[in-house]
Order: structure tokens, then C-alpha cells, then sequence
């Protein structure tokens, strides 16, 4: 398993800080205490452990101690490290970033953000533009329907109630024998058949009537008798009503069948309920009222793109001023690191050119309307070529270097890692390139490989890798060399008598400090 490896947050600067933060919070759920600020997910203090563990059965990656894919890990490495070998990739090399150094060595950032912001208006109403210049005659054809639709659904004069009122009458209706039948069947049997209900009490309350004659303490029961014959005679009247009431309506009966069809139809096309089909219309009528606006909104919409775009151009043109001023600043520092790190006839370069379309026109973006590469002409009569296309690994290792040494404020990834820096170079450029490294540290983490012991002088930190074979089976060992040892390897590094040697290190030692 391989140790996992603590970034300190103490070389950071506020916005490394939140960068990554952010990146955490969105990949992981746990975020970084920034200014002793709580983070929403902050669950680590200062501190961002990133750990790939590799077995025999796979590979594990952890940001701190949230498992994650290795693209993530991949991707977030990419904003703590960058390596500068003589052949791995460099973030420094990619146009875009090169785009970002100019604007943040510049201090370029909020004007940059107000290109992003009116770029990002100037997209959305063209895009909004773009829906409303429909060809006419799909305008046409869909003005058509809409108006079709709408006037179906007016046509039809729906009431979100409507369906449970027709569903009753149509019950009524389609029963209607049915119910007078059974309501003269009620009134027969409580009031007309021989023998019927209200018949026999009223002969039961002229009997009471005579008992109450002889004893009155009968008359309360009496008058319960009475009070029910009368509410059992205003029951009767009821039905009588009711069978009154119901009609033999054939025709109406034909319009309630027709008016449920229509419904049916309307909500097979227009929605499930009789209340979204009346939704679906108020759709329709806001969709028709746009379409038959889009002349003018068309005009609206074209001279608010203008406005905007027209702010844009303000915006861009004056980032790209202030850029190339930045840049010419920026060209005459880098050539003055690489003059001293003995590149003394290297010529460098930010070349910003304006961007074109397809027509061959000037175009912006969210970015302004540059387009920024890094040129060098490392020896005379080479011509300036791009960063990305320099051979020599030496000499693309000092580029770096001067870059980073100028940029060390605006750069954002805080581990550099410098592989074979000492490429090419002798002993004195050495001493010069040592200085420059410890002057990149004080605002960067440096981690730098190298055979050339005026380098190794500067470091604060010797590690010893050895290669060892054991039992047909080779070993890389890493050691971290205390002064002592670190004296003795420096002097192995030099070569020659022992004791000589020993007394020049010690002499590069004290020179690096």
C-alpha cells in the first residue's frame, strides 16, 4: 500500500484554498476550513490526505477518508501537483492555462469575469432568438393547430363540475320507468291499497282519540301519534313530488349521450380531466399569444443582443489591451530568468492573436477574444515555436522554472515536481538554479530530482533512492538523510578525493544557506 500524502494548507494561497474546497465539497461531501470560515461540509481542519492503496485484488482511492474514483483523484491531483519532466504532460503547456496565467499575473480576473457574465447573456438571447425565428411556415402550421385546439375547447363549454352533474342526470334519465314505478309503489302501499299504512293509523288515532275521551293521561301519546301520522302524510306528498318530477325525456337523453362522448374525445387529445383539459388551453392561448407577438419580440430581442454584444466588445477589447501589456511585461522577466538560469540568447514570447470564425471574422467567447500562446526560441536563429514543442528536457525544465519563479503569486497548483532540472547544465548554473528553487519554495512546495549536488546544497529535505536486489528480486529504497549523511552524499556527488570532496560540500552547504 502506498502512505498517503498530507498537503499542508500553510503555502496556499486564499483562493488555492477555496478551489480546492469547493472541488472536495462537490466530489467527496467534505470540504477545508478556510480563514477558520466553517465550510458547509468541512469535516477536516487544514489538512487533505489523498491515498491509493494497490493489492493484488485492485486498487482503492481515498480523499481523506471518502472513497472516490481514480479520475477523481486524478483530477484533483492535477490542482495540488504539477510535474515538470522531460517528457510527462505540463499544465503550463496547455494554451488555456497559459490564458489564465497572463489574466491572473495581471490581476485581470474581474474584468474577465465581466466578459464571462455579458458572453453568457449574449448566448442565452441568442438562443432565445433562435426559438423564435421558426420558419414562417412552421409558425403558420402551428398557429393553426393551437387556434383549431383552442377553439374546440371554447366550443365545447366545459365546467370542471360538468362531468359528476351529467353523470347524475344520465342516471336519472336511463332509469326513469324505473324510479316512477317505484315511487307510485311507495304511495300505493302507505296511502291508496286497502289496508294501507296511513289508513291504519288514522283508524289507531280515532281509537286513541276515544281512550284519551275516557282517560287523559293517554292525551301525550296521543299527540306522538298524530305528529308521525302527519310527518308520514308530508313523506308521501314527498314521493308524490318526486314521481311527478321525473320525466320521460328521450331527446335529453340523446343530448346527455352526445355530451359525454364529446368530453371523452376532448380528454383522449386535451388531458385527463375536464380541468386539464382547461389548463391545456390556457397553454395553448399563452403559446398562440407568443407566436403571434414574435414580430415584435423578434425586434425586442434583436436590439437587446445588440446592446449586450456591444457591451461584450468593450469588455473584451480592453481585457485584450490590458492582456497585452501584461504579456509584455511578462516577456522581458522570463527572459531575464532564463538569461541567468544560462539560456543567455533565449527569446520568449506571449503571442495574442485575435480569435476568427469560420468567415474569418473576429469572435468572442467566454474567454475574450484572444488567443494566448506561450513562444520560445531557445538558441539564436531558431525561430519562436510554442512552449508545447521545445525538445531539449533541460531546457524545458529552466523554462519552467523561470516561469514559475515570476508566476509564483498567480499560479495556483502549489507542489512542483522538477525531474532532471540539472539537464544540460554545469556546475555554476547549478548554484543558480539551486537559488531559484529556494526562492520558488518560500511560496511553492518543491519536490526536485537531480544528480547535480549544487542543486542538492539548497534543499531542505535530502532523500536517498537506492536501488537494492534481494533474493532475485529488485527494491527501491527511500531514505531521508539527516546533515551528516546528507554532507556524505553530496560529496559522493562530487566525486574525487574524500576529503576534498567532503570540504567543497560543506562549502555548497553553507554557500546555499
Amino acid at each position: 500500500m502506498i502512505k498517503p500524502y498530507k498537503f499542508n494548507f500553510t503555502l496556499y494561497t486564499e483562493r488555492r484554498k477555496r478551489k480546492l474546497s469547493n472541488f472536495c465539497c462537490e466530489r467527496t461531501g467534505q470540504g477545508l476550513e478556510v480563514n477558520n470560515e466553517p465550510r458547509p461540509c468541512t469535516q477536516e481542519r487544514g489538512e487533505l490526505i489523498l491515498r491509493r492503496e494497490i493489492t493484488p485484488e485492485g486498487s482503492r482511492c481515498f480523499i481523506n477518508s471518502t472513497p472516490v474514483i481514480l479520475g477523481t483523484l486524478e483530477n484533483l491531483g492535477n490542482l495540488l501537483v504539477d510535474i515538470h519532466g522531460q517528457h510527462e504532460h505540463q499544465a503550463l503547456l496547455r494554451p488555456s492555462i497559459q490564458r489564465e496565467i497572463i489574466d491572473s499575473y495581471g490581476n485581470l480576473e474581474n474584468l474577465c469575469m465581466k466578459v464571462t457574465e455579458f458572453y453568457g447573456r449574449y448566448t442565452t438571447l441568442k438562443e432565445e432568438q433562435q426559438k423564435l425565428f421558426l420558419s414562417e411556415q412552421e409558425r403558420i402550421q402551428k398557429i393553426d393547430l393551437y387556434q383549431f385546439q383552442d377553439q374546440e375547447i371554447t366550443n365545447a363549454h366545459l365546467s370542471p363540475d360538468e362531468e359528476n352533474e351529467l353523470e347524475n342526470e344520465y342516471v336519472r334519465l336511463s332509469n326513469a320507468e324505473k324510479l316512477s314505478n317505484w315511487a307510485s309503489q311507495i304511495v300505493q302501499l302507505l296511502s291508496e291499497e286497502e289496508g294501507a299504512a296511513l289508513n291504519r293509523l288514522q283508524k289507531v288515532e280515532k281509537i286513541l282519540s276515544n281512550l284519551v275521551g275516557v282517560d287523559s293521561t293517554l292525551t301525550p301519546t296521543l299527540k306522538t301519534l298524530t305528529e308521525h301520522i302527519y310527518a308520514l302524510d308530508d313523506f308521501i306528498q314527498q314521493i308524490r313530488d318526486y314521481q311527478e318530477k321525473i320525466e320521460y325525456n328521450p331527446q335529453r337523453l340523446e343530448e346527455i349521450v352526445e355530451r359525454r362522448e364529446l368530453i371523452i374525445k376532448l380528454k383522449k387529445k386535451y388531458g385527463q380531466t375536464i380541468k386539464d383539459i382547461l389548463e391545456y388551453q390556457k397553454k395553448i392561448e399563452n403559446e398562440l399569444s407568443k407566436l403571434t407577438r414574435s414580430e415584435e419580440k423578434k425586434g425586442e430581442i434583436e436590439k437587446e443582443i445588440n446592446e449586450v454584444y456591444h457591451r461584450l466588445e468593450i469588455f473584451a477589447n480592453e481585457l485584450s489591451e490590458k492582456r497585452k501589456k501584461v504579456s509584455e511585461k511578462l516577456n522581458k522577466e522570463v527572459e531575464k530568468e532564463l538569461h541567468e538560469l544560462g539560456m543567455t540568447k533565449a527569446k520568449f514570447l506571449v503571442s495574442i492573436r485575435a480569435k476568427q470564425d469560420e468567415q474569418g471574422k473576429i469572435s468572442i467567447d467566454s474567454t475574450g477574444k484572444d488567443e494566448i500562446e506561450f513562444l520560445i526560441s531557445p538558441n539564436p536563429g531558431e525561430g519562436m515555436r510554442p512552449l508545447a514543442k521545445i525538445a531539449s528536457g533541460g531546457e524545458m525544465s529552466r523554462i519552467m522554472l523561470a516561469l514559475k519563479t515570476i508566476l509564483a503569486q498567480s499560479d495556483e497548483i502549489p507542489v512542483l515536481i522538477f525531474d532532471e532540472i540539472d539537464a544540460g547544465i554545469g556546475g555554476p548554473m547549478g548554484v543558480t538554479v539551486g537559488k531559484k528553487l529556494g526562492q520558488l519554495s518560500k511560496s511553492h512546495q518543491i519536490l526536485c530530482v537531480t544528480h547535480l549536488p549544487q542543486i542538492t546544497a539548497f534543499a531542505s529535505a535530502h532523500f536517498y533512492v537506492d536501488k537494492q536486489t534481494r533474493q532475485e528480486r529488485t527494491f527501491t529504497q527511500v531514505k531521508k538523510l539527516n546533515n551528516e549523511e546528507k554532507m556524505k552524499e553530496i560529496a559522493r556527488m562530487l566525486g574525487g578525493e574524500k576529503s576534498t570532496a567532503l570540504k567543497h560540500a560543506q562549502e555548497l552547504i553553507k554557500q546555499a544557506r
